[in-house]
């Protein structure tokens, strides 16, 4: 009832306007944030028995910008109203799977992305297809990360690029990054 007549479900609310880019992709990059906490938290307890202690720091490892692209068309061929299958055609056309990495990264799409395509919620569907830097959003919150994890620092670092020496590039995909724990 919560002050007033009746109950709030049954009220008529006004016109709510759509949320505005800015605002649509805070809330993207909160939800991003929220999914890396968990995700972190679940990951920590098993990294801290291998580096037997606790951990100070945090190396977070987000997808090789190919990944993203293969994520970003395969999400827009099915918003087309296209079957999956005939994405491969595509994508095998396309500049990502030119050179010597096409291999390697045409198996990928069947082992590993194209089930994912499926799994994404279309809030993830949505986020991946925006102009929003899983990178930056993780860059721009690596205090906040640090502090709710309890961490002396956090670095983020996008797979395949000449700052990643990590070695873990290939387990981090779009939305679902890699974390090394030191």
């Amino acid at each position: 009832r919560l002050g007033g007549e009746g109950l709030l479900a049954a009220h008529v609310m006004d016109d709510i306007q759509a949320v505005s880019e800015d605002d649509q992709a805070l809330l993207d990059g909160e939800a991003l944030i929220r999914d890396l906490l968990e995700q972190a938290r679940k990951v920590r307890s098993v990294a801290e028995r291998h580096i037997d202690g606790e951990a100070t720091s945090l190396t977070i490892v987000t997808s090789a910008s190919w990944r993203n692209k293969m994520a970003e068309m395969a999400l827009s061929h099915l918003g087309e109203g296209n079957n999956i299958k005939s994405f491969m055609g595509i994508l095998t056309q396309s500049d990502l799977a030119q050179g010597e990495t096409r291999g390697e990264r045409l198996g990928f799409w069947n082992k590993r992305m194209l089930p994912q395509v499926f799994k994404w919620d279309d809030e993830k569907k949505r986020i991946l297809r925006s102009s929003l830097s899983e990178k930056g959003v993780y860059a721009d919150a690596s205090s906040f990360i640090s502090e709710e994890l309890g961490l002396e620092s956090v670095q983020v670092v996008r797979g395949e690029s000449q700052e990643d020496d990590t070695g873990k590039a290939g387990v981090a995909m779009p939305l679902s990054p890699a974390f090394i724990y030191a």
